[in-house]
């Protein structure tokens, strides 16, 4: 699905790289691309299961490097990442806004119990961006029963 994820962009931040954290490896994942042609909209998600306690550290290492690695001075040029809401889903959540030239994402990473999920709407879009986000944590819930 390419190179869309708040991880990858991170390994791109040697404020990032520099702390020679490991993430803890998912038990599981599923990936999917959801696409309405009506309009050229699309979902990107990435659905991970963790052991427990992973999931929530994994969830705050990536809060703190979001704000360290706020500028990242790249090869291809400036990349910034902002944080541009927390904790509007399921146990912990994140917005995520990333900009690079003309390019903006936003990608919703959400933790429910030891599950996450990170998606990303095309084109970005904060209320669309919420309300995916929002969805998957029901989702989550649901499947893990803790909530």
């Amino acid at each position: 699905m390419g190179d869309w994820s708040v991880g990858f962009t991170l390994s791109l931040c040697p404020a990032a790289r520099a702390t020679g954290r490991v993430s803890p490896v998912p038990m599981g994942f599923r990936d999917q691309k959801l696409v309405r042609t009506a309009d050229n909209a699309e979902v990107l998600q990435s659905v991970a299961a963790y052991a427990a306690g992973d999931a929530e550290r994994e969830l705050a290492h990536l809060r703190a490097a979001v704000v360290a690695c706020a500028l990242i001075d790249h090869a291809d040029g400036v990349i910034t990442m902002t944080i541009r809401a927390e904790r509007f889903a399921g146990d912990d959540s994140l917005l995520v806004e990333t900009r690079s030239g003309s390019y903006r994402s936003l990608n919703a990473l959400v933790r429910e119990s030891n599950l996450t999920s990170e998606t990303v709407v095309l084109p970005a879009d904060e209320a669309n961006a919420r309300l995916v986000a929002q969805r998957a944590a029901a989702r989550m819930c649901a499947a893990t029963g803790t909530c």
